[in-house]
């Protein structure tokens, strides 16, 4: 290059750099302009703010509406973070892990067993590797815990394999297998001690004890499987991790259900388990299965410490019974199969255990747990009584349970024992009202008598109902009740009441029914007199409109015609006794009446019942006589009695007899008996209106209905 090329070059860069520098020295220029005109401008806008807040008045600005497609956007898109981030990764890990699994489980020409046993611990070393790092980063920490709990997952996993599938085994002994998984679940203690974390351990469980029941299940699949039990059993223990222990039972039951069951039956069945020799492998393992977690998670409930949120020793409680329920719905059909003569015996002890569990959570002072234990205890002993007893007798015996649970609740005040018996009290209600419309029951013999399967259990529920009853009613005063107790004496007396009438109808017969009832009601009204109880007397009328409607329907046939007249006389004579009894009680003050004038609705269904008598059973010519006759009687009894209800009862049937005497007797009846009919109501009707003018009616001595 020679000089003057070097020298045009230079030129070139001090002509551009002079450009430049002219660029710049006009752009500061600018900038200073601008900072010196923004000032005014913000001055001149305050001044112009402040001239127009004085002229005029402030306007509100309208409220911004938030687009409901954004809201909705943002929430799509928070479900798609929390998937993204938080479960994808779970549901990752579960995957590869069970890969990985089948991968070491089977049988591969040029993969060995001591290949296979490299690898899933290979797996394990990256995934502990990757875990730990990411979880040492704030933003990962989730990810890399996840990441631990499938690592230390496989690392259970390929352990067990190295004993338990034929393809990967290179350990034959079995005790050393099972040491060699116990360290690794000491090892997973020892993490959890340091890290503390349940949701590692949560997927970490998850996925070991999915793996550890592929393939063939044997007598080492259990073991190891108590291992995990105990490492949950571990958690609950020492950092009352509640929600891994309910997640782990609905897991271990659930994944029983759906996925170690089927693998237990498509496994070859063997002939010995755990030395015994055994036709039915399958169904003993199934069920040596589900005992065992059943153990470990009653022990697991029961040795937890207590917690400082009642809510959370509530909660212990209800996992409590319902590990009994899912270990009693899973295992009850395999117990009936395997040991159906000892199936009795084997319920009744699981009951009577927690009945003893129940009494030292008592002492301890754990009380929401002895709920949940006396519950279950309650629960199956009732359920074990069918195992034992035909229908009935089980039957009987619930009806005996009842009063004796309500009792011990009453006595020791324990409300927990009073409200299993209302539950079983309801529960035997709807039975017996499904076998008495579905079932056709045997006789039963009793007290040398045969009676009817409805009347031998009616009779019984009557004694239970009332007894409870009358418990309740002796200890009312000096117990107080829960405010949802109040009212169960109604039930129990209501169910009494009903059972009693149900029994009558079932005994009695023809023409009987419609008496025994009003006998019924006339008892029912001395006892609501004596406990001075109104509730006694809805029960009265309940019985009496019963008794009404059977004596409407039925017709009264009976061999000899004086037992006919009189049970038709009983059946109405008992309503207006009834009636008198009433109006004297409340004369002298022994009941109070549930309303105003209550007993007249017994007076007017007496009359209704006497007129529908009349023209029911009396021949067509002394009707209208008949009729008179009893209406002269009833008006003579209100006039000496001062009650104008009862005139006006009279009243009524004697308008009845003139409206028939005119428009039937005087062209239908024979001569004879219009003269003796028309005679005799002519008499009557002459002396009754001379007792209406003789007497004081009408000058405020009248106890009548409409009386002031």
């Amino acid at each position: 290059m020679n000089p003057e090329d070097v020298k045009k070059q230079l030129d070139n860069v001090e002509s551009s750099l002079s450009n430049l520098q002219r660029r710049v020295d006009s752009l500061e220029s600018l900038m200073r302009k601008k900072e010196v005109v923004e000032p005014a401008i913000d001055i001149a806008e305050k001044n112009t703010e402040k001239t127009e807040a004085i002229s005029s008045p402030p306007i509100k600005a309208p409220p911004i509406r938030k687009d409901e497609t954004v809201v909705i956007a943002r929430k799509t898109s928070d479900m798609e973070l929390d998937f993204g981030r938080n479960w994808l990764n779970k549901i990752g890990i579960v995957v590869l892990t069970l890969g990985i699994g089948f991968l070491i489980s089977y049988t591969f020409k040029y993969f060995g067993p001591f290949l296979k046993i490299a690898f899933g611990y290979l797996v394990s070393a990256i995934l502990f590797s990757f875990g730990f790092k990411l979880e040492n980063k704030e933003k990962f920490i989730n990810f890399g815990r996840v990441l631990l709990g499938g690592g230390w997952a496989l690392v259970y996993f390929t352990t067990y394999a190295m004993h338990h599938f034929q393809a990967s085994r290179i350990i034959q002994n079995q005790i050393m297998g099972l040491f060699l998984l116990a360290l690794v679940v000491i090892g997973m203690m020892i993490h959890v001690l340091k890290y503390k974390s349940e949701g590692m351990m949560s997927i970490t469980l998850f996925i070991a004890y999915l793996t550890a029941t592929l393939g063939q299940i044997t007598s080492f699949t259990v073991i190891s499987c108590m291992l995990l039990a105990l490492v949950i059993f571990f958690l609950v223990y020492n950092f009352k991790w509640v929600k891994t222990f309910i997640l782990g039972i609905i897991l271990t039951y659930g994944i029983h259900y759906v996925w170690v069951m089927p693998n237990i039956a498509a496994s070859t069945s063997q002939t010995v388990l755990f030395g015994m020799v055994t036709p039915d492998y399958n169904l003993l393992m199934n069920l040596i299965f589900l005992t065992a977690y059943w153990l470990v998670f009653s022990a697991g409930a029961h040795i937890a410490r207590t917690f400082e949120k009642p809510e959370l020793n509530e909660l212990i409680a209800v996992t409590n019974f319902g590990n009994i329920a899912l270990y009693s719905i899973l295992a009850y059909p395999l117990i009936l199969k395997l040991f159906y003569n000892q199936r009795f015996a084997l319920v009744l002890s699981v009951g009577v255990a927690y009945l003893v569990s129940a009494l030292v959570t008592k002492k301890i002072g754990r009380e929401k747990l002895y709920f949940s234990d006396v519950i279950a205890a309650v629960f199956i002993i009732t359920v074990s009584i069918p195992l034992k007893f035909l229908q009935t007798s089980t039957l009987l015996i619930w009806l005996i349970e009842i009063p004796f649970l309500l009792f011990v609740g009453i006595h020791f005040k324990e409300k927990i024992f009073r409200y299993l018996s209302y539950v079983l009290s309801v529960y035997i209600a709807f039975w017996l009202v499904f076998l008495s419309c579905c079932g056709r029951m045997a006789n039963v013999q009793f007290l040398g008598f045969i009676w009817t399967w409805y009347e031998f259990m009616f009779l019984w529920a009557t004694i239970s109902m009332a007894a409870c009853f009358c418990l309740m009613q002796r200890t009312k005063i000096n117990l107080e009740f829960d405010k949802n107790e109040e009212g169960i004496d109604h039930i129990f007396s209501t169910a009494s009441f009903i059972y009693l009438t149900c029994l009558l109808l079932s005994i009695i017969k023809q023409p009987w029914i419609a008496l025994i009832l009003s006998v019924e009601g006339l008892v029912l009204l001395g006892m609501s007199v004596i406990l001075r109880l109104r509730r006694f007397r809805v029960y009265v009328y309940l019985v009496l409109l019963i008794a009404a409607g059977v004596f409407i329907i039925e017709n009264i046939c009976t061999p000899s015609s004086l037992l006919k007249w009189g049970i038709i006389g009983a059946n109405v004579l008992m309503f207006f006794a009834i009636y008198f009894i009433m109006k004297y009680l409340n004369k002298s003050k022994r009941i109070i009446l549930l309303f105003e004038k209550e007993e007249h609705l017994v007076f007017w269904a007496g009359i209704i019942l006497l007129i529908y008598a009349i023209f029911q059973y009396f021949n067509l010519q002394w009707i209208s006589l008949s009729l008179g006759i009893a209406s002269v009687l009833i008006i003579l009894i209100g006039i000496l009695d001062e009650n104008k209800t009862e005139r006006l009862g009279g009243l009524l049937m004697l308008a009845i007899t003139l409206k028939r005497v005119i428009f039937v007797d005087l062209g239908g009846l024979d001569v004879i008996f219009k003269i003796i009919t028309f005679i005799v109501l002519g008499v009557l009707f002459v002396g009754i209106s001379f007792l209406y003018n003789r007497s004081s009616i009408g000058q405020g001595k009248d106890k009548g209905m409409f009386a002031p």
